[in-house]
């Protein structure tokens, strides 16, 4: 759980079932906090509001994260998870 991206649905075998929503999800809103950090021609407000929704999707996306590498395990092994 700590590494995040995914990592720990890979590890799980379930990575296929909801990971890659994480290791994508995870790695397009570091992208975006790091266009808002290195961009200085853009209107400050929108560097602000990249930022913010960069942040607040990746911390989002690791509670969701942490939450379903919790509880997924046993939904998974009694059949009841989607399939993938």
């Amino acid at each position: 759980m700590i590494p995040g991206i995914g990592l720990g649905h890979l590890i799980q075998r379930r990575w296929r079932e909801r990971g890659w929503i994480f290791t994508l999800g995870e790695l397009a809103a570091f992208g975006l906090m790091t266009a808002a950090a290195g961009e200085s021609d853009l209107d400050q407000d929108l560097v602000s509001a990249m930022a913010i929704v960069g942040w607040g999707s990746y911390l989002g996306l690791r509670v969701w994260e942490v939450a379903d590498s919790v509880t997924g395990p046993t939904r998974h092994n009694r059949g009841s998870a989607r399939p993938a």
